[in-house]
């Protein structure tokens, strides 16, 4: 078992520094004869190194047998090659592919075609295992490859030292432009080595780390980062453990990041402080237009600061805080934010404990609030008293196409109201 996934890993590792098919094909048949061992050795290196010719020259072999033999191969590789230009996207599926390949040369055939493709701009080898050991071949294949501009390595066991050698190529890497390494192991060594290729390369727009080991000497690395790169426009931290201090380094970042529009926190222990940092960046950023803050452990005072921020910005369209501890005074501060914000369209405030007060007050804001389109308010124990402001709110107000206000105290009584607003309420 644990020689077939290494042969997996090995293959898929081959595969990347290939470059592979798209499909799968039925292996040629060669019939029963094989060539001798040593024979079918030096074929093998002799097309490796496109020199058919000379191996020819240097074997004395039965022409009508091996003659008959080497041209199916020679047929092969040409409908490998035919097949392998029309690919721009290579996946684990191919990993598979070459692994029910026994020939040793129909395989060093399809090892010369592969990297004859010169069209392969996307590589997901996502849940596999290729380790540090696998990135760290691919690392040295992007170091010269001039096709790939996205890479997935979602959930392959990387850590550290495979981010660091994948953060070395990305210096010199002049294609990529979204690299995902979430569900890793990669901690605060592996996000410093990234960040610090993140200084220089000039391609990187979108950089995916959900769901490592990241903390505060990581974030903070990164953070350095984002004060002098161009480039990138979305980055994700989802799932580390960045708290407070993590959330403080990038919001400085972001006082003086001019490229950013988003960025999602979701699920890092921040609390009141590490929110309010947020808000004094989102001040005077003029470019993040999606901020997600999900599954972190804000309160009613970071959210105040946070609507005050919400007052004065004038690029966030849509902000994320589901799954947080927002109670009545939270909700009633962010309120008086959408009373004279002009362009947040979305906003999800779902399994808080916003209640019916919370909501009357969002309903205040909603009557003359001219931007939100929707609204997420779900697991909030709302009963039929918000839900009734609601639907005052939407009497008047006419951009707002949906409210979702399930999994609430609404009674069937309180929810016949909802006909009354053009079925724009979900219950």
């Amino acid at each position: 078992m644990q020689n077939n996934a290494n042969n997996k890993i090995a293959i898929s590792v081959f595969l990347l520094t290939s470059a592979v098919v798209s499909c799968r094909m039925n292996r040629q048949d060669m019939g029963n004869k094989q060539l001798p061992k040593e024979l079918l050795f030096e074929m093998t290196q002799c097309i490796k190194r496109d020199s058919i010719e000379e191996f020819w020259r240097s074997n004395s072999v039965t022409k009508t047998y091996a003659e008959k033999k080497f041209e199916n191969y020679i047929n092969l590789f040409n409908r490998y090659e035919n097949l392998f230009n029309k690919l721009d996207t290579l996946d684990d599926e191919h990993a598979d592919f070459l692994l029910t390949i026994d020939d040793p040369i129909q395989k060093a055939a399809a090892v010369k075609a592969l990297k004859k493709n010169k069209t392969i701009t996307t590589i997901s080898l996502t849940q596999n295992r290729i380790e540090d050991a696998g990135a760290t071949a691919l690392a040295e294949a992007l170091k010269v490859n001039k096709t790939i501009t996205t890479i997935d390595l979602f959930y392959n066991a990387i850590e550290d030292a495979g981010a660091a050698a994948l953060a070395e190529a990305l210096k010199v890497n002049k294609t990529i432009t979204t690299i995902t390494l979430s569900c890793n192991s990669i901690g605060d060594a592996g996000a410093t080595a990234l960040a610090e290729a993140l200084k220089v390369n000039k391609t990187i727009t979108t950089i995916n780390l959900f769901y490592n080991a990241i903390e505060y000497a990581g974030a903070a690395a990164l953070a350095e980062a984002l004060k002098v790169n161009k480039t990138i426009t979305t980055i994700s931290l989802t799932h580390n453990k960045i708290e407070d201090a993590g959330a403080a380094a990038l919001a400085e970042a972001l006082k003086v990041n001019k490229t950013i529009t988003t960025i999602s926190l979701t699920h890092n222990k921040i609390e009141d402080a590490g929110i309010a940092a947020l808000a004094e960046a989102l001040k005077v950023n003029k470019t993040i237009t999606d901020i997600n803050l999900n599954s972190n452990r804000i309160e009613d005072a970071g959210i105040a600061a946070l609507a005050e921020a919400l007052k004065v910005n004038k690029t966030i369209t849509t902000i994320s805080l589901t799954h947080n501890k927002i109670g009545n005074a939270g909700t009633a501060a962010l309120a008086e934010a959408l009373k004279v914000n002009k362009t947040i369209t979305s906003i999800s405030l779902s399994y808080n404990t916003i209640g019916n007060a919370g909501t009357a007050a969002l309903a205040e804001a909603l009557k003359v609030n001219k931007t939100i389109t929707s609204i997420y308010l779900l697991y909030n124990g709302i009963e039929d008293a918000g839900a009734a402001a609601l639907v005052e709110a939407l009497k008047v107000n006419k951009t707002i196409t949906t409210i979702h206000l399930m999994y609430n105290g609404i009674t069937k009584r309180g929810a016949r109201t909802f006909a009354k607003v053009d079925g724009r309420i979900y219950y």
